[in-house]
């Protein structure tokens, strides 16, 4: 029988590359089908695995073959932490997906960087920096409404459902892409953000609804224009500077979705003592503005119209309520929903100019032949 070629991969590389995706060393044995105990002796450096069991777990972890014969560690792609209500057990479990995620984003970030360069792509990108977090909310919050030219009496002709593509659209225009994933569940992850230039880089949780995901686009937007990368938790840590970001992007988001200034002229002279005078005001408010019974909540409990106690009352109540958006449907609708715009028309303009092949598109978009030739049929791109 014919002995089996020995891989001289590194014992370091493999345990990060296992760590990264969040398994354990039984459950990454357990589904590459390798033994545990020539796993672990492999991972201490006591003995070779072969080449064919190198290239399982390659395509496990999802990382390329020549990356475990390195002789140092690569650098790793870090975000800053985040909290969650979740217990450690969740998280940990969770870690390997949200990782991957998050990698798989920021490799088609790579991508599109490469591509500006080598397309001779040009965005003047002079929001980074317009403001820091040190500024009022309400300054911040004028200046993202001006730039993105937002008009609440443009928001008031919208349906509901077109409510997220038309933030979507005004923000692609500054050179930013934006993309959707549904793997994880939003009470972990909301979103993330890459903010360097060029293509900073924004992602949100297609789980949530058309609302909450407005919400966490401009909150998005605000970290870009600090250029502070980040991932976005809805139960973030308010004892670091971490949370001072957080709660300043949270404050700029509602001001810039219901402008204070607005919102006083129409609760000038109401009155919120009951219930059923709030829940009709919340349908008016959010007519108006198209924003969630969340931000108007908000914005009632900062204007000192209801308590803080029936404030918590009611997100209570509605987070009970609330049913989350799950996608699914036509491949294709669910495949331009998650695919950035800005990032279609990039690789097709590659392709177009003989910049990157067909196989690269494919690989870029990871689709197949058959689907890749219906979508360039579809998709118009930009001459």
């Amino acid at each position: 029988m014919a002995r089996s070629i020995l891989a001289k991969a590194n014992p370091h590389i493999l345990i990060w590359a296992r760590n990264s995706i969040g398994y354990t060393l039984r459950e990454a044995a357990n589904k590459s089908g390798i033994a545990y105990r020539t796993l672990r002796e492999a991972e201490n450096n006591i003995k070779m695995l072969s080449v064919t069991q190198l290239r399982n777990l390659a395509t496990l972890y999802k990382r390329p073959l020549p990356i475990f014969y390195l002789k140092k560690t690569p650098q790793d792609l870090k975000l800053p932490d985040f909290r969650s209500r979740r217990n450690e057990e969740d998280l940990e479990l969770l870690s390997g997906k949200i990782n991957l995620k998050i990698r798989e984003i920021y490799e088609k970030k790579k991508i599109a960087e490469e591509l500006y360069k080598s397309l001779n792509i040009s965005y003047k990108y002079d929001f980074i920096d317009l403001f820091t977090d040190n500024v009022f909310p309400e300054y911040a919050a004028k200046e993202i409404r001006t730039l993105l030219n937002i008009h609440t009496e443009d928001l008031r002709t919208l349906k509901d459902n077109e409510v997220l593509k038309f933030w979507i659209n005004k923000i692609e225009q500054l050179g930013i892409l934006i993309f959707q994933y549904q793997e994880i569940d939003p009470n972990i992850m909301r979103g993330f953000v890459f903010a360097n230039t060029p293509y900073p880089t924004l992602a949100i949780n297609q789980r949530d609804t058309f609302y909450a995901r407005v919400f966490t686009l401009i909150h998005e937007i605000s970290h870009i224009i600090i250029n502070k990368s980040g991932i976005i938790d809805p139960f973030y840590s308010i004892s670091n500077n971490r949370g001072k970001t957080e709660q300043f992007c949270n404050s700029v988001t509602s001001e810039t979705l219901i402008p204070q200034n607005e919102f006083i002229k129409v609760i000038k002279n109401k009155s919120f003592n009951n219930k059923p005078d709030i829940e009709k005001f919340l349908v008016r408010a959010s007519s108006i503005w198209k924003v969630s019974y969340s931000v108007v909540l908000i914005r009632l409990k900062e204007s000192k119209k209801i308590s803080k106690q029936l404030y918590n009352e009611l997100i209570g109540e509605l987070d009970a309520k609330r049913k989350k958006s799950r996608g699914g449907g036509d491949y294709y609708r669910l495949f331009y929903s998650k695919t950035s715009n800005n990032f279609l028309q990039l690789v097709f303009k590659g392709l177009k100019s003989n910049q990157i092949t067909y196989y690269d598109t494919m690989k870029y978009l990871k689709v197949s032949y058959k689907v890749l030739n219906t979508i360039e049929q579809k998709f118009v791109w930009e001459s």
